[in-house]
């Protein structure tokens, strides 16, 4: 053991120094001292250190947290315009959905010559007539024309005709007319020729 007086070199279980004669007690002493406090200071680093890595795991967790809900917002706004589109896409279809129909617009029947005037709301039309022929033995006839306008014999865009021959059985008969020639006034004439009973229907499509 060394004098920290005058740095003799002491054996280990001396009490005083040879040298000086200095107590070594007091020295060992002091090395205790000495040494508890650089373990202390050791162990408050220690402890230094081991807050520092708590805290920058606390901040990083808490900057994670707080990205995480600023991004919540935005994906909540997206996904529901993503719900608005799924909506409207499914809507649309069912404005699509509508089809034109038959519309029946007049009704003409007898025996005898009729004509009349109508209005058609869409693109085309059909007249469609039936009749049965009297019993004359000669031959029979269901003429009927579609003109454009209200005016009869002027700008035909139609004609149908049913007829029987002289020997054929009087039974009924039906045919069409079909029209496109879009909306408007158009007119019919009817000129039956020996016929027992007629009926003549107009019916517009839209």
């Amino acid at each position: 053991m060394f004098c920290p007086k005058c740095g003799t070199d002491n054996d280990d279980d001396a009490k005083y120094c040879e040298g000086c004669g200095r107590s070594l007690q007091k020295g060992i002493h002091e090395q205790n001292m000495q040494s508890k406090q650089k373990n202390e200071n050791s162990g408050m680093s220690n402890g230094v250190k081991v807050l520092i890595v708590i805290c920058v795991v606390l901040v990083a967790g808490i900057g994670l947290t707080v990205g995480m809900l600023l991004q919540n917002p935005a994906n909540s706004a997206a996904n529901n315009s993503k719900q608005d589109q799924v909506v409207t896409t499914t809507q649309s279809p069912d404005t699509q959905t509508y089809q034109p129909t038959w519309h029946k617009v007049a009704v003409y029947t007898g025996p005898g010559e009729d004509y009349g005037s109508f209005t058609i709301k869409g693109n085309q039309f059909k007249v469609t007539m039936s009749a049965v022929p009297a019993i004359t033995y000669t031959t029979n006839y269901l003429d009927v024309y579609v003109y454009d306008g209200n005016t009869i014999g002027i700008n035909t865009v139609g004609s149908g005709t049913l007829s029987w021959s002289e020997t054929e059985n009087p039974d009924k008969k039906e045919d069409s007319i079909l029209v496109s020639h879009g909306s408007g006034v158009y007119t019919l004439d009817i000129l039956p020729t020996d016929i027992d009973n007629y009926a003549v229907t107009v019916w517009d499509y839209y």
